[in-house]
């Protein structure tokens, strides 16, 4: 049953709690121990032997060879890639449209594209796989217009 604090009902998740009451006891274990280096120690000797999936998950797989650290820094370098990558075109969003424009209307352009188009209408139709298509024409109601 869940309790009111003061009167007020916060509606906090039990198990959310308890993850942090746990997480809190145990820094409180270390500390009182005086096994910070000990811990930190641990800590990175961990992240630099445990073998990680693509996805970051522990693997026992001997085609995974990549740490958890090895993960984590690519993930970092990845992510900050795709963020500057972002920002780069959200500022030249205008120019790059420009040039996208201009490489279109180039007549070279439009010739291959044309080209390309019956090229690939043509190899359709000689195929034997047809497409088929079918034109239904239906008398207006006075209300359609």
């Amino acid at each position: 049953m869940e309790k009111n604090v003061l009167g007020l009902d916060l509606k906090i998740d039990q198990e959310y709690i308890g993850k942090c009451i746990e997480q809190v006891v145990k820094a409180g274990m270390i500390e009182a121990l005086d096994m910070k280096n000990q811990f930190a120690s641990e800590c990175v000797k961990h992240i630099l032997r445990q073998k990680v999936d693509k996805n970051g998950n522990p693997s026992t797989s001997s085609w995974d060879n990549d740490t958890l650290l090895d993960f984590y820094l690519r993930k970092a370098i990845s992510d900050a890639t795709k963020e500057e990558i972002t920002s780069i075109m959200e500022e030249n969003k205008q120019k790059i449209r420009e040039l996208i424009k201009k490489e279109l209307t180039k007549k070279g352009t439009i010739d291959n594209f044309v080209s390309s188009f019956f090229t690939n209408v043509t190899d359709t139709l000689a195929s034997d796989w047809k497409t088929k298509i079918n034109i239904d024409f239906e008398k207006c109601k006075e209300n359609d217009y």
